[in-house]
């Protein structure tokens, strides 16, 4: 398995909401291909300051984007 898909998986298991994987890999190699894509740490860092923020823990994370 190619490190980008490691590092894609790996962010996805840390993301709370599960919806729309296959939309959410496409948009990870588009992003990866036009270099546009953070270093995967730094989304790993972004995941986890939102998922202690008041907006992700309201209602169970009821509203995370």
């Amino acid at each position: 398995m190619s490190s980008s898909l490691l590092d894609f998986e790996s962010i996805w298991n840390l993301y709370p909401q599960k919806d729309a994987k296959g939309f959410a890999s496409m948009a990870w190699f588009k992003l990866l291909r036009s270099d546009q894509l953070p270093p995967p740490d730094e989304i790993r860092a972004a995941i986890r300051r939102f998922a202690d923020s008041e907006g992700w823990q309201h209602q169970q994370g009821r509203f995370v984007p």
